[in-house]
């Protein structure tokens, strides 16, 4: 090759680090995202809507970048590889991306994700037997003066944070998901939104959004935290099964742990986490079950108390506080009642016994005894004898005493808790209630992904329908990027244990982020339409993760059909 030619050569050509965002926008593909969205949202801009949520998802995914900065992003992609089409960067300014959101809040976010998480149950075969429902609270910086209660778009203003910022104005985000993270339900709340209230709005839509799919409500299990638990929300509970937290405001809640506690009677739960093997500063928490039962508006539910060697920080906090209080107040009133001298015996008895009954039922009482002193004549001892003896005067002597059988049975109050559910026996051990609660925990950890303050604050997004649709958009993301960890953790990789760790073991929890971690250094060349991989390739895991996705490494090197309903350039 000459040297004009290699120079040519070099001219024609881009290196590209593309990473994992051909495997996020072939998930996209796989979905049929562009069209549903296209066809749900008709328009005749210059670029098509599914191809800009597209890549609003892709930058979402791509580390977190703001929503501002999508078209430099795009300006760094093989956007044909991404996207079936080459796209010019520019359609992804502001002022594109500002009508895209303004087309999706006026479409309804709540209708339009319903339809992609619909599609997505099809097409991945999700299993909607199991719900879990809950809200978190997004802060947000600003006056948001234009924000109204009786507007279409959600009301932004203050209410019960979540993040103990009662100085911030904030936004609700309710999220229904299945098979524990995956979000098939959600939107944007009222800032001022109760738990309570989302809870029986999602209740009385269930129904509905199920029905596409085939799934019949009474064989529908409903996961929510406390909240769900009012005499409102459990009239419509009586169609469908659910299981919730007991709230500990109902007298009810401290009836049953007092009788398994005095009852002793536990059925052993072991250990339920699904991590790998606990380090030195987090154990895994061991539980033990007793069954019990509640009646709540005449109804009668089963009760599970859980007891868990992990105690619930909050009410062992609470307790050491009081218990200290309580010492300092008791070593107090026996410093005051040490100073106190009496003439008669039976007064100090008395003054005694009442010292030592008063606190009979807290964490510490008085303990002593009286002691009598002689009163002597004044002056000097005779030589030949003892001093006179005129009286006699008697003072108590006290000292703090612990009640430990009490603070050992608040201890294990701290480590119970009540479950509630209308799940029979034979369904439903006490095991799998608790494992199918502990499926919350996907829900809240998807929170933290929605909370991320670049996403929510830097984007200067100052019209609360614009957020109506961003949080439409990250949904969105957030969906795609767990169904990519759950199609990992359903290869034949896993089982084989061709998938490894960030620290080359095996695992058999393969996240999407570790999908992203053996991809980052993944870069093409690419010369006019031919794009090759760079010597170095993809290396064996990155290619045992794209397996496991049902991907190979042609996804970098040959662009997807486009889409029918997409504009061509």
């Amino acid at each position: 090759m000459s040297n004009s030619t290699a120079q040519q050569f070099v001219d024609d050509s881009i290196l590209l680090r593309v990473g994992h965002i051909p495997a996020v926008a072939r998930m996209c593909h796989r979905l049929g995202l562009i069209d549903l969205i296209n066809e749900s949202i008709p328009c005749n801009t210059d670029i098509d809507l599914g191809t800009l949520v597209t890549g609003m998802i892709c930058d979402t995914l791509s580390g977190r970048s703001p929503l501002y900065k999508v078209e430099e992003f795009i300006a760094e992609q093989d956007t044909e590889l991404l996207f079936g089409t080459p796209v010019d960067s520019h359609s992804f300014n502001d002022d594109a991306l500002g009508n895209a959101l303004d087309r999706i809040h006026q479409k309804g976010t709540l209708k339009l994700f319903t339809e992609v998480s619909l599609k997505a149950a099809s097409v991945f075969h999700l299993d909607t037997s199991q719900c879990s429902f809950d809200t978190t609270s997004v802060n947000v910086w600003g006056d948001y003066d234009d924000s109204h209660a009786n507007q279409k778009a959600p009301h932004i203003t203050r209410g019960y944070s979540k993040d103990k910022r009662p100085d911030l104005k904030q936004f609700m985000v309710s999220m229904l998901c299945v098979e524990g993270n995956i979000p098939i339900s959600g939107k944007m709340q009222n800032g001022n939104s109760g738990d309570e209230k989302l809870n029986n709005e999602e209740l009385q839509r269930i129904a509905r959004l199920l029905k596409p799919l085939g799934q019949n409500i009474t064989e529908l299990t409903y996961i929510a935290d406390c909240k769900l638990i009012t005499p409102e929300n459990l009239k419509s509970l009586d169609n469908l099964q659910f299981i919730s937290r007991f709230p500990a405001t109902y007298k009810e809640h401290d009836r049953v742990i007092e009788q398994a506690i005095d009852a002793d009677q536990w059925e052993e739960l072991g250990i339920l986490a699904e991590t790998p093997s606990p380090s030195i500063k987090r154990q895994r928490a061991s539980y033990k079950a007793q069954e019990s039962q509640v009646t709540l508006q005449g109804k009668d539910y089963r009760a599970l108390v859980i007891q868990t060697d992990h105690l619930d920080e909050r009410r062992t906090k609470a307790i050491e506080c009081k218990r200290l209080k309580e010492k300092l107040l008791i070593e107090k009133t026996i410093k005051s009642a040490g100073k106190t001298t009496y003439h008669c015996p039976n007064d100090a008895g008395k003054a005694l016994e009442l010292l030592t009954r008063k606190n009979k039922n807290s964490y510490w009482h008085i303990t002593g005894t009286v002691e009598q002193t002689s009163i002597y004549a004044p002056g000097r001892a005779p030589a030949n004898g003892p001093r006179k003896i005129i009286g006699t005067k008697y003072h108590l002597c006290l000292h703090p005493e612990e009640n430990t059988v009490l603070y050992q049975h608040k201890l294990k109050q701290a480590g119970c808790f009540v479950m509630i559910t209308n799940t029979t026996k034979d369904k439903m051990s006490a095991s799998e209630v608790l494992k199918t609660y502990k499926q919350q925990y996907g829900v809240e950890k998807n929170f933290s992904f929605l909370k991320e303050p670049l996403i929510a604050n830097d984007t200067f997004l100052k019209k609360p329908s614009r957020i109506d649709a961003l949080v439409f958009i990250l949904l969105v993301s957030l969906m795609i990027w767990n169904l990519m960890q759950r199609e990992l953790r359903k290869s034949e990789q896993v089982s084989s244990g061709q998938l490894n760790d960030l620290n080359k073991r095996p695992t058999k929890r393969p996240t999407s982020y570790l999908l992203m971690s053996h991809l980052s250094g993944v870069i093409i060349l690419k010369t006019g339409n031919t794009r090759h991989l760079t010597r170095n390739g993809i290396k064996p895991q990155g290619l045992n993760y794209l397996a496991a996705l049902g991907f190979d490494q042609s996804i970098y090197t040959t662009p997807p059909s486009p889409s029918k309903t997409q504009r061509r350039p």
